[in-house]
């Protein structure tokens, strides 16, 4: 209950590029085999990884994000579907009755791989959006979108599908890990009456879907959820009701144990089975009660056509070829499984769907009716185009920026999710006055933000150490109706973290439990670091004891987080003794281990003993990672050895290992704790001349050069090429321009920049703002008062 379920994704077989797991290594995450489907993956991250949501492989569609028990139903679909024979020449026909936001749609789209019809509804207008975008980004042009109640889907389909999803709303019990708020409602008032509704909502589509479906096809019934009465107690009422209905022995199909699973053929998946969120699956074939004709006959786009859709021209056949040639050689793809070219009134052209016989009244509900090509005008690319080609459009994904794919989906209807996404990205570079506007904008659209946007605003806050802008924001969240949930309360803890305020961090953990909110083992690794940060190596220690007694299990970010504050310590005996109790503790060191370690020796000035590690990682089977030369190199820099820095930046490259950011800033920081700013400018050129972009950190690193020769030009003019680069300076960027200004004398200049932080509401360090005082106080020729340049906070 306490620790979160593992994370995990699925990989798109209709996009993924060759290297696909390789790249997801580089970009710091690990990968492991989710046992129920071939495509699916527990992912775990490493340090400094990106967040999943934000890596390029998400935003172009190779992989989706999606709970491991959620792809049960799809693939226990597919697979029932398959041994029930082969598929017709025209495909299999597949319903997704419930389908936003579209992780089982998509999983079944990459199963169809454009051939047949998969027709995904979702009567929610904004939701349907993002269905909509979801199949686009993964790829799936062989879908429709429809917008109708699904419980009017059988009468309007009648026997027209080979295989239908029921992914029936919920009272989702089984994400009680992620949302322990559930079990809350049992309380509420009215919620039994609120329940059975529910469960005739359930029952009401499990008709609509069965009788949409074709004799001898397969429906399945899912939930999240783990009530009896909404699971096998609906199951039973189907087998009660119909007749044809058989039931499909999942357990046996996907070759699992049925004990403890559940019986009757049913999956029944407690989320202390396989460290998941728990999830209900059932699978029903219709038994014919004739021998069956050919299945699907008249499938896919029927010869005759389907019937002409108001507002839409047929192209003639010499511009719709001319227009495939053009795609084709602009995005390296033409949409698959697709039916006709049509144009509508307002000059858009479009790739319908091939709708076949007995689906066009049901074909009819959808907004769009299919892929929207351009206009007849030519101009700007289509953006859904964009997504469905990915990194295939070879002529324009080369110039795409992360951002740029991003909001190419918040185009097409990514919905609130885009745009949290987009406040994501802000909140990852400390933007926080992008971030606020994007927030405006979702008020301004009069849409709703929900706990995901605000928390991704807070993060922007607390990627500057800004604790006050995070408790802002917290405070506007509750002001419109919102709870904050652990991530809010641990995003907090993370900006007092970052700033070393320990008190700050303590009091924040204790308010989350006065207001019933349970710290889970990620808040708990928080506030460890919250320690870590402020060099408060005991403090950390108190933090991981205290996790027995909330009978949480310390992980191995827990012990690694401990290493590294007894290596920011530079306590090498701590370091290494944490190391060997987190190996009793059954717990295998991993490459972050051994990182913390080598920082350990870098701290104490032993950068011998830093090269020592590197050895004893791969004595214990691991290979360094760019994490690790990294750190070696910032060891020979805490000594001033330029020489020793550069010699491990070439390591790096001999073991086929591409410097990153981060190691070009170690190298500069050599050079300049070496006294040879020259030196260290020629890196930062190096970086930009690898592709690379300099972060804040980069310029910081100069910009510190420069004060210790209190050198206020350079300083600035650093500053000002940063602003050039699009990087808004952080708190301590600006405290280290603040230093140079004193170091320089310039006691004008050093008030601008203060008055400049504190309109970003960014406050100077304490010794940084005694220089300050001292340094007016000779200007004016008398003694400042203590609390002229005091904290305004």
């Amino acid at each position: 209950m306490a620790r979160p379920s593992r994370p995990s994704a699925r990989i798109n077989g209709l996009k993924a590029m060759p290297g696909l797991v390789a790249r997801l290594r580089d970009l710091g995450w690990e990968v492991g085999q989710v046992p129920w489907c071939g495509e699916g993956f527990f992912v775990t991250a490493g340090p400094g990884a990106v967040a999943l949501g934000q890596t390029r492989p998400h935003l172009t569609g190779e992989i989706y994000g999606q709970e491991p028990t959620s792809m049960l139903p799809a693939e226990a679909l597919r697979l029932a579907v398959q041994r029930s024979g082969p598929a017709p020449p025209a495909g299999w026909r597949v319903l997704d009755l419930c389908a936003s936001p579209g992780s089982k749609a998509t999983q079944l789209g990459a199963w169809l791989d454009g051939a047949g019809l998969l027709l995904a509804n979702e009567p929610d207008g904004p939701r349907a959006d993002v269905l909509r975008a979801n199949l686009l980004r993964a790829g799936i042009t062989n879908a429709l979108v429809t917008r109708s109640d699904g419980r009017a889907a059988g009468e309007l389909a009648p026997e027209s599908f080979d295989a239908v999803l029921v992914d029936a709303p919920c009272s989702a019990v089984g994400n009680v890990r992620k949302h322990p708020e559930v079990l809350d409602r049992w309380c509420t008032p009215g919620y039994v009456e609120q329940l059975r509704m529910q469960e005739e909502l359930q029952w009401q589509l499990l008709q609509s879907g069965w009788r949409a479906l074709r004799p001898g096809g397969c429906l399945v019934y899912s939930t999240c959820t783990l009530n009896t009465r909404e699971n096998e107690a609906q199951c039973q009422r189907l087998l009660a009701t119909e007749g044809s209905a058989r039931v499909v022995d999942l357990p046996a199909l996907f070759g699992f144990p049925c004990e403890g699973m559940g019986g009757e053929g049913f999956l029944r998946i407690w989320p202390q089975m396989f460290d998941t969120e728990g999830f209900f699956v059932s699978c029903f074939r219709k038994e014919p009660e004739r021998p069956l004709a050919a299945p699907n006959v008249g499938g896919g786009a029927a010869a005759s056509g389907p019937p002409p859709r108001p507002g839409l021209q047929p192209l003639a056949s010499a511009a719709a070829a001319a227009l495939r040639q053009e795609v084709k050689e602009f995005f390296g793809i033409w949409p698959a499984g697709s039916g006709s070219l049509a144009k509508s009134e307002d000059g858009e052209l479009w790739v319908l769907a091939a709708v076949g016989a007995g689906l066009w009244q049901l074909a009819a509900l959808a907004r769009e009716p299919g892929v929207r090509v351009g206009s007849g005008g030519r101009g700007r690319p289509s953006d859904e185009l964009l997504l469905l080609a990915g990194e295939r459009a070879r002529k324009i994904s080369p110039n795409m920026k992360d951002e740029d794919w991003l909001s190419a989906y918040a185009r097409v209807g990514g919905g609130l999710g885009a745009l949290s996404l987009q406040i994501e990205f802000c909140a990852s570079r400390g933007d926080v006055v992008q971030a606020e506007e994007l927030l405006d904008g979702i008020l301004r659209r009069r849409l709703e933000p929900n706990s995901v946007c605000y928390n991704a605003l807070m993060k922007a806050h607390a990627h500057r150490g800004a604790a006050p802008g995070v408790q802002r924001v917290l405070s506007r969240m509750r002001r419109r109706g919102l709870e904050p949930d652990v991530v809010s309360y641990s995003t907090l803890i993370d900006a007092y973290a970052a700033g070393g305020n320990t008190s700050g961090a303590r009091q924040v953990f204790d308010e989350m439990q006065r207001q019933s909110v349970q710290p889970n083992i990620v808040c708990c690794n928080t506030l460890i670091k919250a320690h870590c940060q402020a060099g408060d190596a005991l403090g950390a220690e108190r933090a991981l004891g205290d996790l027995q007694l909330r009978r949480l299990e310390p992980t191995l970010v827990s012990y690694t987080t401990l290493v590294d504050a007894h290596a920011r310590a530079g306590d090498m005996v701590a370091a290494r003794r944490t190391l060997e109790e987190l190996q009793q503790q059954r717990l295998q060191p991993n490459l972050v281990s051994y990182n913390a370690l080598m920082k350990a020796h870098g701290r104490s000035g032993d950068a011998a003993a830093a090269r020592g590690v590197l050895a004893e990682l791969r004595g214990a089977g691991l290979e360094p990672s760019i994490v690790s030369y990294n750190t070696l190199v910032d060891a020979h820099a805490q000594v001033r050895d330029a020489r020793g820095a550069e010699a491990a930046f070439e390591a790096m490259r001999e073991q086929q290992l591409r410097p990153n950011v981060v190691s070009h800033n170690a190298l500069m920081k050599a050079h300049c704790r070496a006294g040879d700013v020259p030196a260290a400018s020629r890196v930062l050129q190096q970086l930009q001349h690898c592709g690379l972009r300099p972060n804040v950190r980069s310029y910081t690193v100069l910009i510190a050069a420069h004060a210790q020769r209190a050198d206020v030009a350079g300083a600035q003019n650093t500053l000002e090429a940063m602003r050039l680069e699009g990087l808004a300076p952080d708190a301590v960027c600006l405290d280290t321009l603040l230093s140079a200004h004193t170091a320089g004398g310039d006691a004008e200049g050093a008030e601008r920049v203060l008055a400049d932080m504190r309109r970003q509401r960014l406050e100077p360090r304490a010794s940084t703002l005694a220089r300050l005082e001292r340094l007016s106080a000779d200007r004016d020729g008398r003694a400042a008062p203590a609390s002229r340049f005091a904290s305004r906070k």
